[in-house]
């Protein structure tokens, strides 16, 4: 990356990471540190290969604390990903259940189910320590399960795998919130979108990773 870009950001990347890191931040104000480095500091306009050059240009210019920072921030989204994955989940088999006790004797397909509410309940509140919604209310999140339009999970389940594409990526996080019921404006639009913007911290996905490490392995030379 060019000197000139250093020039212009100086120490605003290491100070944007140190508050999306920090434990002392609250959720609010994580968010909006991850959307600075996201939308300004390495905008999604820009090419696949000239963020990636300008992610490996920034994370080298970081003194250790920084890239302690950056490393706690990509591992907060490895375990939300993992959380969304597993609530997905239960959320499908959820609907498989009701689906089945409208078809046969609800005893039978009740079989377990104390096990699943259990695993179910749990997962809302692993979901709510990940990403709290702005009101604070868990009703918000149960909300999520009950979106009739199937383009919500498939979109959730794109930002909650690790390897979708980094175009795919983009267009499920812009998107996802404007597609639960009553739409972005509201308090489930607005914890999708949270929701999507900590899945999709750094514009991951195998095309990006292998970029970097291209433009790495280049510098080295």
């Amino acid at each position: 990356a060019p000197e000139p870009i250093e020039a212009k950001l100086g120490m605003v990347p290491r100070a944007v990471l140190m508050v999306a890191a920090s434990a002392a931040s609250d959720f609010t104000t994580k968010i909006r540190a991850m959307q600075l480095f996201d939308d300004f500091i390495l905008p999604k306009s820009m090419a696949l290969g000239a963020r990636a050059a300008g992610l490996v240009y920034l994370y080298s210019a970081l003194d250790e604390e920084g890239k302690n920072g950056f490393v706690e921030v990509m591992r907060r989204r490895q375990i939300c990903q993992g959380i969304l994955t597993d609530h997905l989940a239960l959320l499908k088999e959820e609907r498989a259940r009701e689906a089945k006790s409208k078809n046969k004797d609800h005893r039978a397909s009740s079989a377990g189910g104390d096990d699943h509410g259990s695993a179910l309940r749990e997962s809302y509140g692993r979901l709510y320590k990940a990403c709290p919604p702005k009101d604070g209310k868990l009703a918000i999140i149960k909300k999520l399960g009950e979106c009739k339009d199937r383009k919500v999970f498939k979109l959730l389940t794109m930002l909650a795998d690790p390897l979708t594409p980094y175009k795919d990526l983009l267009e499920a996080r812009d998107e996802v919130h404007r597609k639960v019921p009553g739409g972005s404006k509201t308090a489930l639009g607005y914890f999708t979108k949270d929701l999507a913007r900590v899945c999709c911290m750094g514009f991951a996905g195998p095309q990006m990773l292998t970029t970097i490490i291209k433009v790495a392995e280049k510098a080295a030379e």
